[in-house]
């Protein structure tokens, strides 16, 4: 009896892996009208299609994007999310940034960030913090970091 469950097992876990098989063959077959519907109807990847999500490269990009979006979007009302506020001198940008976020949690780095420049009156309404990631990201490359060093001798590429 132990013998004959076993074999019942293996039978269906050899039919489900045919299945998968099948699905993900038909899947690449008709990717285009299946990610139209998809499209169109966003929660298929949350029941009819949710197989497909173990095979990404078989769902267009902004499918992809509308799942993370609504993925995103649960964890909200499920978890307030909190603000993270910054704030750094415009001199020291890079120490100050970095050590304002390195001493923050998984969850803190889900919520928004307000941005404040030392010294500097404004509300950040999304233009400081726009302006913060833009300065931040040029200071990453700055070469007296020695984060990254040019590769090219136009310094136009980074490694």
């Amino acid at each position: 009896e132990e013998k004959e469950k076993k074999n019942n097992e293996l039978e269906l876990l050899a039919q489900q892996k045919i299945d998968e098989t099948f699905l993900y063959s038909f899947a690449e077959k008709n990717r285009r009208v299946i990610n139209m519907m998809i499209h169109s109807s966003p929660q298929l990847l949350e029941t009819s299609f949710k197989l497909l999500l173990q095979k990404p490269i078989l769902i267009d990009f902004e499918n992809k994007c509308q799942w993370f979006r609504s993925q995103l979007n649960k964890q909200k009302h499920h978890f307030p999310l909190p603000t993270m506020r910054i704030r750094v001198r415009r001199s020291h940008l890079f120490y100050e940034s970095y050590n304002a976020l390195n001493t923050k949690s998984a969850d803190q780095w889900k919520g928004r960030i307000k941005i404040e420049f030392d010294g500097e009156e404004g509300i950040d309404g999304g233009g400081l913090l726009r302006e913060w990631y833009l300065s931040l990201s040029k200071e990453i490359f700055n070469p007296h970091y020695c984060l990254f060093k040019p590769s090219s001798k136009q310094n136009q590429t980074f490694q």
